[in-house]
């Protein structure tokens, strides 16, 4: 007897009979279509919002919500077209349907291959397969296009052979019998496979679980940890924790793990549960119509065909739950800080599986083990995994080479994309269960908790950088692959308008002067007789080569930079700047992509007292025996400076808790256990080749961080009455001698704050928000071409007229001799008229849009008290007296390019406060910033060779090979006496040079330096590690201090590592051109 029922393979069993039941069945599929389509589109979008939804996981689940997507409007295609009166089974549309049942056919094969590679790749993750798990890994995109592959593949054989026809809402494989045997059963051997994997899955994780509960109150050498009590004796103040405690990662972390990983093996099991049931409907009435040859009623049809459609949002419901991505749409519509939210990622390379374990948690656990202890999951490796956790060594290993083919493929995509999706296939090599938003521990009271966390280096890879996994950072300028740290290309107008509001800004009484028009008319008189020569090479700095140096035909020097429309909206802005300052105090400036703020009455004559006498005190106590900074000659002396008894890896004794403070900082001479040293970096080979590693990548080279050194920060917390208080000693800072500088210092760094508030912008999916200005004022000019006849002065050479071909300006010729090639190439003419005219043309200088205020002030983020109230602020101290003499060092010179700190300290923000000048001459601060090396928008708007008007109005090198480093000058700040500077950590500056006023008397000029450690990104600061001065002591040899020599010679190897860093840095920074190529 056979299994189908002898029907014709060509009919079809499940169109509606009349066409009112094919209109009510195309309006029920579209209303559940556009739920798909709605569903899928957002899981879509959240994908490309935000950066801790683009693991590899989300990866896949991308994959699906395309299919999805396309699917679903598709469905809106046909069911459209028939509600239109266009019956998609008509003769006449016979090619749409086709079409219709052709995509039909791949999106809904294509969802199968998608929810069976999502349920492989979990399986082979967290069941510890580690050759396939580094295969998907080391392959993504061949894993990525096998659904497209073979779903094509198979709709066209179906296309060729079965055909597609119409079954009511859409067209399909017109037979039952077809569709059963082409998909249906497939898709069954699918289910069942993916049963089977999380079966076995699921009965690993039970065996390992049980393993554990044997475990859970015993150590690895069978001593009770509940009564465990054994460890030091700690000070009598305050509480801390032992130094011999047992590893982190324990057998009851262990099975927090597992059950974890249990928890995320159920919500991934969703999706093909989910699958499983949608389809058992239409399986079912596939089967009966295959096997009785009779059609099932109407209304079952019709929800047959329903759960079909409702696969995106289905998905969007499960995505919804599973994924964090509802509280980052809440937070970014209602400009809320970012929840916690607690994940854990698994997989050998930052596969992303993440599960959402809680919103509330005040504190986010730091787990780490070697994502191979997931192999065989049995309790020796589980321990190695828990001891290996406080290892550095442990922290994320050799990073595997990766080679993004997307990215080689389109050499020229906008930074915008290739960044992202360099972070999309970033390596990971560890099981992380973190907290996505910030801080990353946050229940840093006063030097007090019981919960051991974890930072880079103790705990954490040394090289940790979670920024990619954020959706809002504080960049920092220290690499070209660091996101959020470049500048637009700023015009060479726009740069020297806000040249010339600098300087004004310096004038007493500006902000009342700029309001009285003949004192703004004689400033703007001022400014339009700045040398243009001078101006220009500071902002070009000497980077433009001239035609008697270069080839002839290049346009010469520009000789007029600023204008009459320039200096009114300079004088615009800066009642708008006059307007804030009388509210706050400050002054921004050198404001375009980022902002540097300054203020000359933030520090009043009171604290600038306090502080001069801090300096005298600690001056004095060095009167015998000054301490010269290494390298300078005897010129600069150091009072306080972090290179000083740095953390030494490998030497100094940390505290896994913050637990010393300022009073009782002493009393933990000794304590705590020595911090290992870590080894582990990428081979340069493995860097090379690995794309991440290059420019647009997602990776900072590892020598930009030290495996020695970390300067040392303090803790600060917000105090009820609006104060700041440290909570940890200044580093070589005494904390019992100098109670009464560090009050001062908390004044300074309370008066800071307004500062670093307003000009440390958040930056977010390509876009910057804060106080400050974050955009150029200038629009994009239109059509930079150098065709554009309209960009030059006079336009065209005398006696020669241009030929309009298409639409285009390029072509040129002369009276008497066209240009037979319509090609202008400066070589080819020998017409003296037009050499001349090359040769003498002025790039003409965009001109200043309407003025529009920024908004200064208006919040975009909530300041630093707000948002880090409960975790406090960590800031790195410097207090620095020059010392010029006659005889011996008369002068300061030029300094170099530099980011403060190197990636270890992760510092994104500067406060500078010189509070003593004296016999000196002027000096100032310059400004630069990276740009992206990927100036698309203008590169396909300029011919072939024609950017010599962008050369020009830029101050820039844009030809391959031309030297043209991607770097925007923005100017220089004055460091006049009494000054407040501050500036965020994307600022490449340098100090220029300075000689003494009066030759033959010395000078000095004294400062603080305040160093802002990124509040997302707690660092071991003080108070994690016990003084290690031994000169504090009245005792010696104390074990984990130091002696002064001992110290000055590991501050010698640092500055030598900073020296040797800084040199890598200007030589990364000046490698990286704009390359404009040819085309």
């Amino acid at each position: 007897m056979p299994v189908f029922a002898n029907v014709d393979r060509r009919t079809t069993l499940t169109v509606p009979t009349d066409r009112s039941q094919v209109l009510t069945q195309s309006v029920a599929i579209l209303a559940v279509s556009l739920l798909s389509l709605l569903g899928a589109g957002w899981m879509i979008l959240s994908f490309f919002c935000f950066k801790s939804l683009r693991s590899f996981r989300h990866q896949l689940i991308l994959g699906l919500a395309l299919s999805d997507f396309l699917m679903a409007a598709n469905f809106v295609l046909s069911t459209s077209s028939n509600i239109a009166g266009r019956d998609i089974g008509a003769p006449e549309q016979a090619a749409l349907c086709s079409f219709n049942g052709f995509m039909t056919q791949v999106f809904v094969i294509q969802t199968d291959y998608w929810v069976f590679l999502i349920s492989l790749c979990t399986y082979f993750i967290l069941a510890g397969f580690k050759t396939p798990s580094s295969w998907v890994q080391d392959n993504r995109l061949i894993l990525a296009a096998l659904p497209w592959v073979l779903s094509v593949t198979w709709a066209g054989i179906g296309l060729g052979t079965a055909g597609y026809g119409n079954i009511g809402a859409w067209c399909w494989f017109t037979s039952d019998e077809v569709r059963l045997l082409v998909n249906f059963i497939p898709r069954w051997v699918i289910i069942v496979a993916i049963l089977f994997m999380y079966g076995n899955l699921y009965y690993m994780l039970h065996r390992a679980h049980r393993r554990m509960l044997s475990l859970r109150y015993f150590s690895s050498d069978g001593v009770s940890r509940q009564h465990n009590t054994e460890g030091l004796q700690q000070p009598q103040e305050r509480p801390g924790p032992s130094a011999n405690r047992q590893p982190l990662s324990n057998p009851a972390e262990s099975e927090d793990k597992i059950n974890k990983m249990k928890n995320l093996a159920r919500r991934m099991l969703l999706y093909p549960l989910a699958y499983m049931l949608i389809w058992s409907l239409p399986t079912a009435i596939r089967i009966y119509q295959s096997t009785r040859g009779v059609p099932a009623p109407f209304a079952l049809q019709t929800v047959d065909k329903a759960c079909i459609v409702l696969q995106g949002f289905i998905d969007a419901v499960i995505y919804g739950i599973n994924e964090s991505s509802l509280a980052h749409w809440r937070n970014l519509i209602f400009h809320k800080p970012d929840e916690e939210i607690e994940e854990i990622e698994l997989g050998s390379n930052n596969y992303g599986f993440h599960s959402r374990t809680g919103l509330n948690s005040k504190t986010s656990q730091q787990i780490e083990v070697r994502s191979n202890s997931l192999s065989t999951l049995d309790t020796d490796q589980f321990d190695r995994a828990g001891a290996s956790a406080n290892s550095s060594q442990a922290m994320r290993g050799s990073q595997r080479t990766h080679l993004n083919t997307m990215i080689r493929a389109f050499p020229h995509l906008p930074a915008r994309l290739r960044r992202p999706l360099a972070n999309l296939f970033r390596p990971r090599l560890l099981v992380r269960c973190y907290a996505i938003t910030p801080p990353r521990s946050r229940d840093h009271t006063q030097n007090a908790s019981t919960a051991k966390r974890k930072y880079p280096g103790l705990g954490l890879d040394i090289r940790d950088d979670d920024t990619i996994d954020r959706d809002a950072i504080y960049p920092i300028g220290i690499h070209f692959n660091c996101d959020g740290s470049e500048s637009e290309m700023l015009l060479v107008r726009e740069v020297a308008m806000m040249m010339v509001m600098e300087s004004i800004t310096d004038k007493p009484d500006w902000h009342v002067k700029v309001f009285d028009t003949e004192i703004a008319n004689k400033w703007k008189a001022e400014a339009l007789a700045l040398p243009v020569d001078a101006m220009y090479n500071e902002i070009a700095q000497d980077r433009i080569a001239w035609p008697d140096e270069a080839f002839p035909g290049q346009a010469p020097k520009p000789k007029i930079i600023l204008d009459e429309a320039s200096v009114d909206y300079c004088i615009k802005e800066l009642r708008a700047k006059a307007e804030y300052f009388k509210r706050s105090g400050l002054v921004p400036t050198l404001d375009a992509s980022a902002t540097v703020v300054k203020s000359d009455i933030m520090i009043d004559e009171k604290l600038k007292h306090e502080l001069r006498s801090a300096f005298e005190k600690l001056k004095e106590e060095q009167k015998a025996n000054p301490d010269w900074h290494p390298g300078t000659e005897s010129r600069v002396q150091d009072l306080v400076h972090p290179s000083l008894y740095p953390l030494v890896y490998g030497r100094t004794r940390v505290m896994q808790n913050e637990v010393v403070g300022i009073e009782d900082a002493i009393s933990w001479v000794g304590k705590g256990e020595v911090i290992p040293q870590s080894t582990e970096t990428p081979s340069l080979v493995d860097i090379r080749r690995s794309i991440d590693y290059s420019v647009g990548g997602s990776k900072v080279d590892s020598t930009f961080w030290s495996l020695d050194y970390q300067w040392l920060p303090s803790n600060v917390a917000f105090q009820s009455d609006g104060s700041v208080k440290f909570t940890s000693y200044i580093n070589n800072l005494h904390p019992q001698k100098h109670r009464d500088i560090y009050n001062s210092i908390e004044k300074l760094v309370e008066r800071s704050l307004c500062a670093w508030d307003f000009c440390l912008a958040q930056h977010s999916c390509g876009n910057s928000s804060g106080l400050g200005r974050t955009k150029p004022r200038f629009p994009r000019p239109v059509n930079p071409c150098d065709s554009n006849l309209s960009n030059w002065n006079p336009s065209m050479p005398e006696g020669v007229v241009n030929v309009m071909s298409e639409g285009t300006l390029t072509p040129m010729y002369t009276e008497s001799e066209p240009n037979q090639d319509n090609e202008f190439e400066y070589n080819d003419y020998s017409d003296p008229r037009i050499i001349k005219w090359a040769e003498t043309r002025e790039a003409v200088q965009p001109n200043p849009p309407e003025f529009s205020a920024w908004p200064y002030g208006v919040a975009r983020i909530p300041p630093l008290r707000e948002r880090f109230q409960d975790s406090g602020l960590q800031i790195i101290v410097k207090m620095a007296s020059i010392e010029l003499d006659p005889d011996k060092n008369p002068s300061l010179p030029l300094g170099g390019w530099h980011v403060e700190g190197q990636m270890n300290e992760h510092i994104i923000g500067t406060a500078l406060y010189y509070l003593d000048s004296e016999n000196i001459t002027p000096s100032s601060l310059q400004f630069r910033m990276q740009t992206s090396p990927y100036q698309d928008e203008y590169q396909t708007a300029v011919d072939q060779n024609s950017f010599s008007w962008m050369e020009q109005v830029f101050g820039v090198l844009l030809g391959p090979m031309s030297g043209g480093a991607c770097l925007q000058n923005y100017g220089r700040v004055e460091t006049r006496e009494g000054r407040l500077l501050a500036f965020p950590n994307v600022f490449h500056h340098r100090v220029t040079p300075f000689e003494l006023a009066d030759k033959t008397k010395p000078g000095h000029r004294r400062f603080i330096a305040l160093w802002l450690v990124d509040p997302f990104m707690r660092v071991i600061s003080t108070a994690n590690v016990p003084p290690q001065q031994e000169e504090w002591l009245e005792q010696k040899g104390i074990e984990g201090t130091m002696s002064a020599e001992e110290a000055k010679g590991h501050r010698e190897k640092l500055m030598k590592e900073r020296a040797a860093f800084r040199n890598d840095a200007e030589g990364s920074w000046e490698s990286v051109d704009y390359g404009f190529c040819e085309h």
